[in-house]
């Protein structure tokens, strides 16, 4: 009996013996697992740092959509950029699926008391173009805001020049989620709505709205199916609305009440949707460039799509967009500027203050909804108006993070 308890006080000892002298290898061993753990976190961190930097490099590179086949490859290599103990080594970027998301992959080394370890990341994510293009400087609705009428607001100008417009009859906002660029829109009757922002006499009081060399028009719009001889307008700057057939004072006599310094309207005559500049020439030669264009609206609108439109002009040439494409190139063969926008903006209607024989149907009322209508002082590239558009209607958003 002796014996075996002796066995087996030996054997117990043995066992305890080993479970200390592991314990003690293991202590041993904690302060590496503490900084393998530290590391690895922090380069974690630093990971996410890199791929939001990542984003805003490539913002600030001006990386825009390529020609169309033409894949893009470009790494960026830094030599120090240190955060802690960790490095960013290079940013690669590249496409996925289609031109419009954007991959970027990051590499990031850290090391601390003799231990390295490589941290490799990416994202997916759709480019948010509209930070390099920036919003339109002359002019810009958004239309995200209260009603109208009722919260006695006018129209908000986001371009930061405040130049708020003022609405008109029953013109009234959508809901959230209406908008082209999931907020809200305005919405308008075909009968009498519209908005407008009127200038002093030479627009002194609105000088961002004065153009003439080189500008970009843009509107998203839903246009209504029932289209009549009256509607029609999307965004009209007046190139002198009090001029008639015959000169009077300052007014040339060549009917530039009809002739505007840009205008983009549908007619419902031919079913095309034109885009009008009037050049500052002698005979002030209208230059007028259209497509074929269907209205699909329908209310309450929930299942329409957003199209939208653009026109730009420089050296005497006018392209129109649709949905980010170029669609037609006009050069009325003068180099000349455009008339001079002295008159302010009218959206919704034509700016005609001189009426002919067809009295009030001359406006061209709009019918349906208009969102994100805006107005630049220069010409965007094409790539600027594809990506632009494709920021509005599908704002950036991350399509996956791998870490």
């Amino acid at each position: 009996m002796g014996r075996s308890v002796l066995i087996l006080v030996v054997l117990m000892s043995t066992i305890f013996g080993g479970i200390v002298i592991s314990m003690q290898r293991k202590m041993q061993s904690f302060p590496e697992v503490m900084v393998r753990n530290l590391l690895k976190k922090e380069a974690e961190s630093v990971s996410d740092y890199a791929l939001r930097t990542g984003i805003r490099n490539a913002q600030s590179m001006g990386l825009q959509m390529p020609v169309e086949g033409v894949p893009l490859n470009f790494t960026q290599t830094f030599n120090n950029f240190k955060v802690g103990h960790c490095s960013i080594d290079s940013i690669r970027y590249s496409f996925i699926n289609t031109t419009s998301q954007y991959r970027a992959r990051t590499t990031v080394r850290a090391s601390m008391q003799g231990y390295n370890i490589t941290y490799p990341a990416e994202m997916a994510f759709n480019f948010p173009i509209v930070s390099i293009v920036g919003s339109p400087n002359c002019f810009y609705f958004e239309m995200d805001q209260p009603q109208f009428h009722g919260s006695n607001e006018w129209i908000r100008d986001t371009s930061g020049n405040d130049y708020t417009g003022e609405p008109h009859n029953a013109i009234s906002t959508r809901p959230h989620g209406s908008g082209a660029n999931g907020w809200k829109c305005a919405s308008l009757d075909g009968s009498d709505d519209y908005i407008d922002i009127r200038c002093d006499p030479g627009c002194t009081t609105h000088p961002a709205l004065v153009v003439s060399s080189e500008f970009t028009l843009i509107v998203f719009a839903k246009v209504r199916q029932e289209t009549t001889a009256n509607q029609g307008t999307l965004v009209w700057l007046a190139g002198d609305p009090y001029d008639t057939n015959s000169s009077n004072g300052a007014h040339p006599g060549n009917n530039l009440r009809y002739k505007p310094t840009a205008g983009i309207f549908y007619n419902a005559s031919d079913g095309k949707m034109h885009f009008n500049v009037t050049l500052d020439n002698g005979p002030r030669t209208l230059l007028d460039t259209s497509f074929p264009y269907t209205p699909l609206g329908k209310w309450p609108h929930n299942k329409d799509p957003w199209h939208f439109f653009a026109m730009t002009f420089k050296n005497g040439t006018v392209k129109s967009y649709f949905n980010g494409v170029r669609q037609t190139t006009l050069w009325g063969g003068f180099w000349n500027d455009a008339i001079p926008s002295r008159h302010g903006v009218s959206v919704g209607r034509r700016d005609i203050r001189n009426l002919g024989s067809g009295g009030t149907s001359e406006y061209k009322y709009f019918f349906g909804l208009l969102d994100q209508v805006g107005m630049y002082n220069r010409a965007l590239t094409d790539a600027e108006i594809a990506n632009l558009y494709l920021t509005i209607i599908k704002p950036e958003n991350i399509l996956y993070i791998k870490d």
